[in-house]
């Protein structure tokens, strides 16, 4: 988990107290939304501004400005207030000037006039908040700390100093002007020990120096102090996820109870259980559910839960309206087709596959359909469906496409046609590594060994830790009987790489039995046909067992096998090989 993603909440429930009404920060006030700041086209809000007596052509220049905003060109309204500003350095038209750079996020104006206001019209709060505002989004804390300071001495709330140290926190800020920040916060907390937002701002800067135990102890006590402020539950999470706590899913939980309402830490909190349980972020996704109801990614995650949970029939009734959703309409028709295939109702499975338009889940849905159809007896419609996206899906797919087509070909022993269509795919993707793989199983299949060696090495050339090109092409140097220890290398590679593989397990017992290892061969391939019961991997450990004098420990294996496959080539070829059996015998 990230702790930055307890520290965006922070900035968004934090603001600069009276400047939230002039749209000075992007952060909004309390828990209301982040709203951009208008266009420059829309008309500025009505300010009421101190008048006087003004020269004439002062006056000129600032109706002309009032006529430019009312025709929403508050470019020149600007422009005029801020000369007008600077000439008869008068307050009220300073404020103007600066609500409106503000208003339009011209920072650099903003911060001029903003500062120059606060120098007139020093016990404005107004004015200070400003310029507070503009001096931290320019980076200059010690100023904008000064301007705090005034706000804090002159007992204006809130007086935005939390917002200050978040900020400087976040900065790329020297750990030396951290240090001293935090110095002056400290200094000032000590005439002002009660301060909520004061104490937070030490916890943000005392987390910027990586004092951890300071940062949780100030967050705790701003707890105690603001039950409601709901920043300094977000920094003690931030905290304990930085330290690793084991608590911080369980402090996260009592957060969300204590502020039901949040749904951005709701989320966060459903979010975290789909790691550690799934029912109960079910049931936290459900309560957003009902909170936020047209929310469609919402009830996305809580039907993935569903799913994931095993609650099929929930999961579905979620999924079905999202079908009309555009953005979840992909993933809904997707999870919808798994559905159907578990209640074993494959048309049903294929149409909904089927729906699913070019995304993340097309090609795995279209290879889905293409196995559907195959165990339908519907090949021939599988070749329809993948010639025509071969003409009409977009560039991004046609690699996976191809891929699939020469799969279709392979499936149904047409391995001519799976060869061309391989070979045209490998001519225009020559690095595509799935379809290099393909092939070269293909190519060791039809025992065209140099061919399918050649495409196996390029495989471990692009990419030299490919687990799977490595396994294979040991396998098929062992299994010819050709140089066993640079086959052996490669499989230990590939074991290295992937220990847990149990056909890597089977090729590395299958390298010791080549090598006259029978005892560490036996050993691999009882661990690799417990891990993937297989009448292949049962063949080599039959062969093993008989060839080391356990014939009835191997015939029972051979069984097992047979059972997993009734007609298992492997298994009878060494039936036979070993005058179990009759020579052309399909059974024991």
């Amino acid at each position: 988990m990230n702790s930055h993603r307890f520290f965006g909440h922070t900035l968004s429930t934090l603001c600069y107290g009276a400047v939230c009404a002039v749209a000075v920060l992007s952060t909004g006030c309390a828990n209301q939304a982040v709203v951009p700041a208008p266009a420059p086209t829309v008309a500025a809000p009505p300010i009421e501004i101190v008048t006087q007596a003004f020269e004439t052509d002062t006056l000129y220049s600032l109706l002309v400005a009032e006529l430019a905003g009312s025709r929403e060109r508050l470019d020149i309204m600007l422009s005029n207030y801020i000369q007008q500003a600077i000439e008869t350095q008068d307050a009220g038209v300073t404020q103007r000037a600066a609500q409106l750079a503000s208003y339009m996020r011209q920072p650099t104006e903003t911060l001029q006039m903003a500062s120059q206001w606060a120098a007139l019209d020093p016990k404005n709060p107004q004015a200070h908040y400003m310029a507070m505002a503009a001096l931290t989004d320019s980076s200059r804390f010690f100023e904008a700390f000064e301007q705090g300071k005034f706000l804090i001495e002159n007992q204006h709330m809130p007086h935005g100093l939390d917002v200050l140290a978040a900020k400087a926190s976040q900065t790329t800020v020297s750990q030396e002007d951290a240090t001293s920040l935090n110095n002056l916060y400290k200094t000032l907390a000590s005439r002002f020990a009660n301060d909520a937002q004061l104490l937070l701002g030490i916890s943000f800067l005392s987390y910027r120096e990586s004092d951890y135990t300071t940062s949780l102890s100030k967050a705790r006590q701003v707890q105690t102090l603001a039950p409601k402020q709901e920043q300094a539950y977000y920094q003690e999470l931030r905290v304990l996820e930085q330290q690793k706590s084991p608590l911080v899913q369980q402090r996260l939980g009592e957060v969300v109870a204590l502020f039901p309402e949040n749904q951005q830490l709701r989320l966060q909190y459903a979010r975290d259980l789909t790691q550690t349980n799934l029912a109960d972020a079910a049931i936290q996704f459900q309560t957003l559910h009902q909170q936020i109801p047209d929310d469609a990614n919402i009830a996305l995650a809580l039907a993935l839960t569903q799913y994931q949970e095993g609650n099929i029939e929930q999961a579905k009734a979620v999924f079905s309206p999202l079908t009309a959703k555009p953005a979840q309409a992909d993933t809904a028709n997707y999870y919808l087709a798994k559905i159907a295939t578990q209640q074993n109702d494959p048309l049903k499975a294929i149409d909904y596959y089927l729906a699913v338009k070019p995304s993340k889940e097309f090609l795995p849905a279209l290879a889905n359909a293409v196995g559907l159809l195959h165990q339908n007896n519907q090949a021939a419609k599988a070749l329809q469906l993948l010639t025509g996206y071969q003409l009409s899906a977009p560039a991004e797919y046609q690699e996976g496409i191809a891929l699939l087509t020469g799969n279709h070909y392979k499936n149904l022993q047409q391995n001519t046609e799976a060869l061309n269509t391989y070979n045209a795919a490998i001519t225009r993707f020559p690095h595509a590594l799935p379809l290099l793989y393909n092939r070269a199983m293909l190519l060791a299949e039809q025992n065209n060994l140099k061919d399918a060696e050649r495409d196996f090495k390029t495989i471990i050339a692009i990419d030299p830790d490919h687990a799977d090109a490595l396994n294979s092409l040991g396998y098929l140097l062992v299994d010819t009987h050709q140089r066993l220890p640079e086959a052996m290398g490669y499989i230990e590679r590939a074991f290295t790489l992937d220990p847990e593989n149990p056909a890597t397990i089977d090729s590395l017992g299958w390298a010791h039995y080549r090598s006259g290892d029978n005892d560490k061969a036996i050993r691999y391939l009882r661990q690799a046909l417990i891990k993937m019961p297989n009448d292949e991997i049962a063949a080599h450990l039959g062969e093993v067992l008989w060839v080391n004098k356990q014939e009835q420990e191997a015939m029972s294996v051979w069984k097992q096998g047979l059972e997993l496959n009734p007609n298992s080539r492997y298994i009878f070829e060494r039936l036979q090989r070993f005058k179990i059996v009759p020579a052309q015998s399909t059974q024991p």
